[in-house]
C-alpha cells in the first residue's frame, strides 16, 4: 500500500503539472477571450472519498496580473513554493523551495524574461543551483513576428539536453522536430511532431502528436476540446495510441470548474479523482 500511496502522489504532481500545461500560458495577445479561462487561483485534486484533499496548488497575483505567489500542497502538507517575486520591466525574478514534512530542503534562485506585452509567454526561464550562479537549468523560446513558436531549447547544468526545432507553419497547423542529447551533445532521438491549433490563437491546442522515428506512427497524443466560450472541456492523453489518461465531465460554476481525472492501464480505469479550479 505505501508504495501504491507513494506512485499515486507521483501521478498526482504529474497530473498538477498537466492541469498548468493545459490552462495555463493560454492567453493570446490577438484572440478577445476571458482572461479568467487562463488564469486560475487554485487547483484541487481530492482524494477518493471526494472530500479531502490530495493535491493543491495555490495562486497569487499583484493588481497587474502577473504571478506574485506559488505553493503547492501534498496531503496538506507544503512541498514547494514560488516567493519572493520581484519586476523589473519585462524581466521577474523569484524563489523557489521544497520542504520535507514541514523543513525547508532547497532553496534556489529563478529568472523569467516575458515576451512583447504577455504576462504568460517567456523569452527564457532559469533556474539557478543553490550557489546563485551557476544553471540548474534553462527554456529558451524564440518566435516569429506573428507570435508563433519557431524555437524552444532546454539545457541542463549549461548544456543543450533537447530542442524542437524546424518549425513550419501551415493554416493552423505546425511541424517541427524534436530532438534531445545526451550530455557529451550527442543526438539520442528525434521525432517529428504536430501541433493543431485552436481557434485565432497561437498558444491554445486542438491537439499534438508526437511520431516515433518512422516518422508515421503515434508515439504520444494529446486531445483537447473546448466549449462555445473557450473553455475546457475534455482532455486526452495517449500512448502508442492507447488512452492512459483523461480530464472528463466538466461543470462550470461562475468562476468555479470542477471536472474528473481519470488514470487507465492498457484501457482499464486504474483510479479516478475529483478536481476542482477556481479561475482568477
Amino acid at each position: 500500500m505505501l508504495i501504491i500511496k507513494k506512485n499515486l502522489r507521483k501521478v498526482a504532481i504529474l497530473a498538477c503539472l498537466a492541469v498548468i500545461t493545459f490552462f495555463s500560458g493560454c492567453k493570446d495577445d490577438t484572440e478577445d477571450n476571458n482572461d479568467s479561462w487562463n488564469k486560475f487561483i487554485s487547483y484541487i485534486m481530492y482524494e477518493e472519498d471526494g472530500v479531502s484533499e490530495y493535491q493543491k496548488i495555490e495562486y497569487s497575483y499583484d493588481s497587474q496580473g502577473r504571478r506574485f505567489g506559488m505553493k503547492a500542497y501534498s496531503l496538506g502538507e507544503l512541498g514547494g513554493e514560488f516567493t519572493n517575486f520581484s519586476y523589473n520591466g519585462k524581466e521577474c525574478t523569484y524563489t523557489s523551495k521544497s520542504y520535507s514534512s514541514g523543513t525547508l530542503e532547497s532553496q534556489k534562485n529563478c529568472k523569467i524574461v516575458y515576451y512583447g506585452n504577455s504576462w504568460d509567454k517567456y523569452i527564457s526561464q532559469i533556474e539557478y543551483k543553490e550557489d546563485g550562479v551557476s544553471e540548474n537549468y534553462k527554456y529558451e523560446y524564440s518566435y516569429d513576428s506573428k507570435g508563433r513558436t519557431i524555437a524552444i531549447k532546454y539545457y541542463s547544468s549549461g548544456k543543450l539536453s533537447s530542442e524542437q526545432t524546424n518549425f513550419s507553419y501551415k493554416g493552423k497547423e505546425c511541424t517541427y522536430i524534436y530532438k534531445s542529447y545526451s550530455s557529451s551533445g550527442t543526438l539520442l532521438s528525434q521525432n517529428n511532431c504536430k501541433i493543431v491549433y485552436y481557434g485565432n490563437s497561437w498558444d491554445k491546442y486542438i491537439s499534438y502528436i508526437g511520431y516515433k522515428e518512422d516518422g508515421v506512427s503515434e508515439k504520444g497524443k494529446v486531445e483537447y476540446s473546448y466549449d462555445l466560450k473557450g473553455r475546457p472541456i475534455a482532455y486526452k492523453e495517449y500512448s502508442g495510441g492507447i488512452l492512459y489518461l483523461e480530464h472528463t465531465n466538466y461543470s462550470y460554476n461562475e468562476n468555479v470548474c470542477t471536472y474528473i481525472y481519470k488514470v487507465y492501464s492498457s484501457g482499464t480505469l486504474q483510479w479516478q479523482r475529483f478536481c476542482k479550479i477556481v479561475y482568477y
